[in-house]
């Protein structure tokens, strides 16, 4: 009988060299295939707006990069003049420049795409690298977990077959913090579940936070499980327990900043609701009834719209 220890593959094992060549290939793929979603565009603004206070010259230089960037088509789907939104955008950079709070809530996207153009990328490749490399670090895991519990060739077919499914290769393609949060939470949940080590989980919990706001959420839930499940074989004290619910909270006041900058409130989401909501049923007064309406349709949105209902059969 094979012992979990004698099934962990070494750094060299072929299966693991062949899949991360295979898996190097599709990152180069999603680098030259990248989507050209309208998010790019304000990212593009907030990274440049990091060292350029004209919103005019922002403006210019991020339309000007996706004309030369993206091809005939994709330039009028981003600049669609039958969409008023995004003609009001390409139109005036006041109205460009209002959009960005919804942006700069995520700093720790923001940033590495940031050191990536400084580093001599080009923008447009900036913007897409961090899914790209979050796309690479989440294939890796998955492999050497699956791994511990199964032969090289199953953890091989199965893991390449879970990186190419359509969610997973469009993360990898899209300018959005989408991939680089899911590995900060995916890294978090193998502590927790696999290495069973709280302190590791928990700071990758909070950088999640600062990756999207919204990581407030599962990582108070994945606490909150903790603390109440005392057979796990962890132990999180109720002190250890609302010191982290503490650190979560300071950490979204802390991302929130961000927004304050551009005249949003210290607390973003009253703000983020009234904005998604254009029905104006959320009024400037926060709402915790009219905040978790919002959280019920976005979930509602992604049972219908989304892979969640594969994904969750898959874990069962």
């Amino acid at each position: 009988m094979v012992s979990k220890r004698d099934k962990i593959p070494g750094k060299f094992s072929s299966a693991f060299m062949v899949y991360c060549i295979l898996v190097i290939a599709v990152c180069f793929y999603c680098t030259k295939k990248q989507e050209y979603n309208w998010d790019l565009l304000p990212y593009m603004g907030v990274v440049l707006h990091y060292d350029n206070s004209d919103i005019n010259s922002v403006h210019y230089t991020v339309y000007e990069i996706a004309k030369k960037t993206c091809t005939e088509t994709e330039y009028k789907q981003l600049t669609d003049t039958a969409n008023t939104y995004r003609k009001s955008m390409a139109d005036s950079p006041d109205e460009f420049r209002q959009i960005f709070p919804l942006y700069a809530v995520k700093p720790l996207y923001t940033g590495l795409c940031w050191l990536f153009y400084k580093a001599g990328i080009s923008l447009s490749k900036a913007i897409v690298l961090p899914s790209v490399l979050s796309y690479f670090f989440i294939a890796v895991l998955l492999f050497r977990w699956i791994r511990q519990y199964h032969a090289a060739m199953f953890t091989f077919c199965v893991s390449m077959l879970l990186m190419l499914t359509p969610p997973l290769l469009l993360a990898a393609r899209i300018s959005t913090p989408d991939c680089l949060s899911a590995l900060l939470l995916f890294a978090s949940i193998y502590h927790i579940a696999e290495k069973k080590q709280l302190t590791p989980a928990a700071i990758l919990l909070l950088i999640s936070v600062l990756a999207r706001p919204d990581n407030i959420l599962p990582a108070a839930l994945l606490a909150t499980v903790v603390h109440l499940k005392k057979n796990s074989g962890l132990q999180l004290s109720l002190k250890k327990y609302l010191l982290f619910i503490s650190a979560l909270l300071a950490t979204g006041i802390l991302v929130s900043l961000s927004s304050s900058r551009y005249g949003w409130g210290l607390l973003y989401y009253p703000d983020f609701i009234q904005h998604l909501n254009l029905s104006g049923s959320i009024h400037q007064s926060f709402s915790f009834a009219g905040y978790f309406n919002v959280v019920k349709s976005q979930l509602m949105t992604g049972l219908y719209y989304t892979y969640f209902v594969p994904y969750l059969l898959l874990c069962f």
